[in-house]
């Protein structure tokens, strides 16, 4: 099978329908405040090529907020295994640290100590598995002070965060965390 490498969308202009959005829940997100957190974007579990929109969608969210400067932490669980981040998310921040996740919850496997290092107050937050890694982490997160937003369109299957966020957590869409961050 030959690997299908994505790159990301031209000149994605995300504040088209969004700004209204932004503009309330997410006013407190800010390019001076924000980092970002992608958890198990590995080769292994999204290299088919069914997960290239989600491929993709994860992809413009890593360039924009390297646009913006700021901060992207990656989080893979058994590299091994699962292999390493998918290549076209580690070219467009080729900086970026990996925390490898021994545990289901990234937040308590080392990534509460990245975050802290990058000395931002709010994390966005995508994943592979929503319902399970970003809901543990998102919940921990919020739990130690940080704003967490879930973007809720970036991940394979949907959330429905009423159930399981409550206040805690903020879920938003790709496109108003963009906007929120082109300001």
């Amino acid at each position: 099978m030959n690997p299908t490498i994505f790159s990301p969308s031209p000149r994605l202009d995300c504040r088209r329908g969004a700004a209204s959005h932004a503009a309330g829940a997410l006013a407190g997100l800010t390019r001076d405040n924000a980092v970002l957190l992608v958890v198990d974007y590995q080769v292994g579990p999204l290299w088919e090529l069914e997960f290239g929109v989600m491929r993709r969608r994860a992809l413009d969210l890593v360039t924009a907020a390297r646009r913006s400067s700021i901060p992207t932490i990656f989080a893979v669980s058994d590299p091994d295994d699962h292999g390493p981040v998918i290549p076209e998310l580690t070219r467009a921040c080729p900086d970026a640290p990996v925390v490898v996740r021994p545990a289901v919850n990234a937040w308590e496997a080392g990534l509460r100590d990245a975050v802290a290092g990058t000395g931002r107050s709010a994390l966005i937050i995508v994943g592979a598995t929503t319902k399970l890694a970003v809901a543990l982490c998102a919940l921990a997160a919020a739990d130690d002070g940080y704003d967490a937003y879930v973007v809720f369109d970036a991940p394979g299957p949907p959330i429905d965060g009423s159930h399981w966020l409550r206040d805690r957590v903020l879920v938003a869409s790709f496109a108003s965390v963009a906007a929120a961050l082109e300001r």
